[in-house]
């Protein structure tokens, strides 16, 4: 709905004064010019830009900092209102990017690292079929690979595409190694349900109506279920919890073994090199691969 300016007031948009009576648009609670808001209607968002230029949101914001390339407009942020505004880029300067040598030479780079990595991938495929003719072979270095990997997966340095990445190959191995008879104990295991008391965040434990002066705030954890394993493997034992809901297979439990208090998402040292994860996780997919080539 388009309405008039009742005074002289600044667009929200481009900063230049709006006549009084001219046509304006409404944006978020601030008045902008009709031309402006049509404008806006035409940008891009930085994923549909790099999309046209065929590179990632990550490389193309690279590309227009390279080239000092500034945004046009900018729009609320899909996933955090309260962050950081999103850019969005004008499509012809993006269409004269797809020209630009800089966007030739990213490309290029690009490539250039694609081919490295599938060198490499095959390479370490040849070692390892060298190393361990039978996947069975490989199964206890695997599983020490994956023990390491599960631990650094809950450090917070870890990125969350890492993070998937180890627990999807976590959820196949530890399924392979059961169905394979290498499980000696499994066991349903649940954390949570404990009353935790905290400073009031209302009064920063110094005492207010909220936590009735006492300055502390007692809540209940979350529930926590998870399948317990333990296997062993080329004589050595291997634990790793699952949550239930990933446990889609059938399992018989054993008996309860108590074996002391477990909780979920704590930083333990690695007796891996972070210049080996790559190598261990394509070791555990070697395996995944060999015992199970239709998945």
């Amino acid at each position: 709905m388009t309405d008039t300016a009742a005074a002289d007031i600044l667009c929200h948009m481009c900063g230049k004064p709006i006549l009084k009576r001219a046509p304006v648009r409404r944006l978020r609670r601030q008045f902008v010019h009709v031309e402006c808001k049509q404008r806006q209607s035409m940008l891009l968002s930085t994923p549909h830009a790099a999309t046209a230029l065929q590179i990632s949101s990550k490389h193309f914001l690279a590309l227009t900092h390279q080239l000092n390339i500034e945004p046009q407009g900018w729009y609320v942020n899909p996933h955090a209102r309260s962050g950081p505004e999103c850019p969005l880029w004008a499509p012809e300067e993006v269409t004269a990017l797809a020209q630009h040598p800089a966007l030739h030479e990213l490309k290029s780079r690009i490539q250039a690292a694609r081919d490295a990595r599938h060198r490499k991938a095959q390479e370490r495929a040849t070692m390892f079929a060298e190393r361990y003719p039978q996947w069975q072979d490989a199964c206890g270095p695997a599983a020490e690979a994956l023990f390491n990997l599960n631990r650094y997966a809950k450090w917070h340095s870890c990125a969350s595409a890492h993070r998937d990445e180890i627990y999807a190959l976590k959820n196949r191995f530890v399924r392979l190694l059961y169905e394979c008879g290498y499980c000696t104990e499994v066991q349903q295991h649940s954390v949570g349900g404990e009353l935790r008391e905290s400073a009031c965040w209302g009064c920063y434990g110094d005492g207010c109506e909220r936590c009735e002066g006492t300055g502390v705030y007692t809540a209940m954890t979350r529930m926590q279920t998870y399948m317990a394993f333990r296997f062993q493997i080329q004589g050595k034992s291997y634990a790793w919890h699952q949550p239930i809901s990933l446990v889609t297979w059938p399992i018989v439990e054993t008996e309860s073994v108590n074996r002391g208090q477990w909780e979920p998402e704590q930083e333990k040292p690695l007796n891996l090199s972070p210049r080996k994860f790559a190598e261990a996780k394509a070791l555990v997919r070697y395996v995944l691969e060999r015992a199970c080539p239709t998945q």
